[in-house]
């Protein structure tokens, strides 16, 4: 067994010291004695030991907490294939159309550079020009 003591000397600050005691074995080890039990023997005695009430009452919360996650994975699987299928459907050709538009406009930006040199590109993009 360890103890410990806490020494203050007059400079105000504290110390710890541990000593360490041997405890005499004793006859009484009866209580380290476990009998080999088998999981199933635990577990009926574990039946016998709460009321068929606690019991029933368990086995209802368990089996509509199971239905209860259950249902909660379809209607979050179906709820995100629908989210996802409708961001395809309608928000994808948008995006698509937005780069081709720029990229139509970056054509048209080289266009301008090559034919009227690369001072007219810019000043066309600033939209000072005429």
């Amino acid at each position: 067994m360890i103890q410990q003591q806490s020494i203050v000397p007059a400079t105000g600050s504290s110390v710890v010291v541990s000593s360490i005691e041997e405890i005499p074995a004793t006859d009484d080890d009866d209580d380290l004695f476990v009998e080999d039990e088998t999981t199933l023997e635990r577990i009926i005695a574990l039946k016998e030991m709460f009321p068929e009430t606690i019991r029933n009452t368990l086995g209802t919360i368990n089996s509509t907490l199971l239905n209860t996650s259950k249902l909660a994975y379809d209607k979050g699987r179906s709820a995100a294939w629908w989210i996802t299928s409708s961001m395809c459907v309608l928000v994808f050709p948008i995006l698509i159309q937005k780069e081709l538009l720029q990229i139509a406009e970056q054509i048209s930006h080289e266009q301008r550079s090559i034919l009227l040199g690369p001072q007219a590109a810019t000043s066309a993009l600033s939209g000072s020009a005429f």
